[in-house]
């Protein structure tokens, strides 16, 4: 039963790993400037990540075969851990999390940290339920005062103008 389990556990991860070598689902074509650098990380995210999980499953299948219970009657050798191993698998998941998560900064902050084009026009944008307002500059790129006291949904005079 053992050896099943370890071919199971090996089958499962070489179809996980044909699945995603093949493409079958992939990305939807990049419709914006930062697509490219936003596809470039994920796929560098799932190889390294690809990576620690089919080394992990081999693994255990291996761990499966090589200490299954043999059926002569002899015991099984306990340990209590090893704190060192468990600190250098700590700390090595950390600094694979934070140098992942630093190589994605940048390209998080080329985006939310652009300003707007230079011949960009500004528009204001009102939400209410259902329904968006926009307001646009006149000729001279500047918003005409608004006025509070103009509000009124029976005029349809939403933006005070």
């Amino acid at each position: 039963m053992p050896l099943l389990l370890a071919l199971v556990v090996t089958l499962i991860t070489l179809v996980s790993v044909a699945a995603f070598a093949a493409r079958i689902w992939w990305f939807p074509p990049d419709i914006s400037t930062h697509g490219a650098a936003i596809d470039h990380q994920i796929v560098l995210t799932m190889f390294i990540t690809g990576i620690i999980f089919v080394l992990a499953q081999l693994s255990l299948a291996y761990l499966l075969y090589r200490y299954r219970d043999r059926g002569d009657g002899s015991r099984a050798q306990f340990f209590h851990g090893n704190n060192t191993l468990e600190y250098t698998w700590t700390i090595a998941a950390a600094i694979l999390f934070i140098g992942l998560n630093l190589m994605g900064y940048r390209t998080w902050a080329k985006i939310h940290f652009m300003g707007p084009d230079p011949g960009a026009m500004q528009v204001e944008v009102w939400g209410q339920q259902f329904a968006w307002y926009f307001r646009y500059p006149g000729p001279d790129g500047k918003f005409g005062p608004t006025h509070v006291d103009k509000i009124s949904d029976s005029t349809a005079n939403y933006l005070g103008l």
